[in-house]
């Protein structure tokens, strides 16, 4: 009732009715219980390292960007991670909700937004006023979360640099100012990470340990915080089924055309790396069931055209899972193998496992 009660006093504002928006965030106690039980949050979402989440703001938490609703399983998995002592503010640009089906809204989406508190600002050319709003978040000991590849990932790479895009956003900047402006302020740039697991529409929200940056820091030192962050949420990838799969169906592929490829070989070779050591964080139902999460793995993929199984043996099209779509297609529709599989292309552990099981298999 409270929520709806927020959403009703914001139509009369917008109507001219109300001289003050209401906000969703004068509701501290009641707002996270509404939204956790309309997004399924505890069902849906689980914390890894929870323990690496600071427990009171002010903080920066710097995230990749897969999918539209980054924002809304994050929030949870910050909340809960600090102990329901953070909740946090996004970063978000100002121009995303332009055009059909935005404009014909009785609601202004960017007003929602920022009801929920979040801070829009201009991609290409931050304003002085955007910037002040981001400082003075946190030096209200307030929390923001900045996604610095400034845009979602179309074919599965952790971070996707494109276009004229040649640098990270920088956490190191916002930092840097913010406790400029409030000497004796320490705010810890912690990285965080949230991996979706496409079958059964769950995300990992994974936390690293926090960062700091010197009071004096530079231009440089500043720049070297944003790589580092950069590196750290690239470690923080929970790795499921479909990810090992996909990377096992791509480089049988790759090698071998369309022969076929025993499901038990899958199956042994997975298990034999969740008991390794090739990665810090693997999905605990991975884990505790191989067999059924490799399985429903690759009836993903068949669904999605890229393979058949006959037998207990997979069949492979290799022409369309080696296929290459154009990089501002959406790789997940197009060629889901691909996309999996740049997810962790980046991780030793995941490709060398993939390619010795490939090579030495033949």
């Amino acid at each position: 009732m409270v929520f709806l009660g927020v959403f009703i006093r914001y139509l009369f504002w917008r109507a001219g009715v109300l001289r003050r928006r209401p906000e969703f965030t004068d509701h501290p106690e009641e707002i996270p219980t509404a939204v956790t039980q309309m997004f399924g949050w505890k069902r849906r979402v689980h914390v890894v390292n929870g323990e690496l989440c600071p427990d009171t703001p002010p903080a920066l938490f710097v995230a990749n960007h897969h999918k539209l609703d980054d924002p809304i399983d994050l929030w949870p998995g910050i909340y809960w991670g600090s102990k329901g002592g953070i909740i946090p503010s996004f970063v978000m640009r100002d121009d995303f909700f332009r055009g059909f089906p935005w404009t014909w809204l009785p609601f202004n989406m960017n007003h929602l937004c920022e009801m929920t508190g979040a801070v829009l600002i201009s991609r290409d050319h931050l304003q002085l006023g955007q910037m002040r709003q981001l400082l003075g978040k946190l030096g209200k000991s307030e929390s923001l979360v900045l996604f610095p590849g400034r845009t979602r990932s179309r074919t599965g790479a952790w971070f996707e640099y494109r276009d004229d895009i040649t640098e990270p956003g920088s956490a190191g900047f916002i930092i840097g100012n913010a406790q400029r402006r409030h000497p004796g302020l320490r705010i810890p740039a912690v990285p965080v990470a949230r991996t979706w697991h496409p079958v059964r529409n769950t995300s990992a929200v994974v936390f690293g340990g926090a960062m700091y940056l010197a009071a004096d820091a530079d231009r440089a030192a500043q720049r070297a915080l944003d790589c580092a962050l950069l590196v750290r949420v690239g470690e923080l990838v929970e790795v499921h089924a479909v990810h090992l799969v996909a990377v096992l169906v791509w480089l049988h592929a790759l090698h071998r055309g369309n022969a076929p490829l025993p499901v038990k070989e899958i199956e042994t070779a997975v298990a034999d790396w969740t008991k390794s050591d090739g990665h810090p964080c693997i999905d605990a139902r991975l884990r505790a069931a191989v067999g059924v999460e490799c399985r429903a793995a690759l009836r993903y993929f068949a669904a999605s055209g890229l393979l058949r199984e006959e037998n207990s043996v997979i069949l492979p099209r290799a022409e369309r899972i080696l296929a290459c779509p154009p990089w501002n297609e959406h790789y997940r529709k197009t060629n889901p193998a691909k996309y999996w599989s740049n997810q962790v292309l980046h991780l030793p552990g995941v490709i060398q496992w993939a390619e010795h099981t490939v090579l030495e298999g033949g």
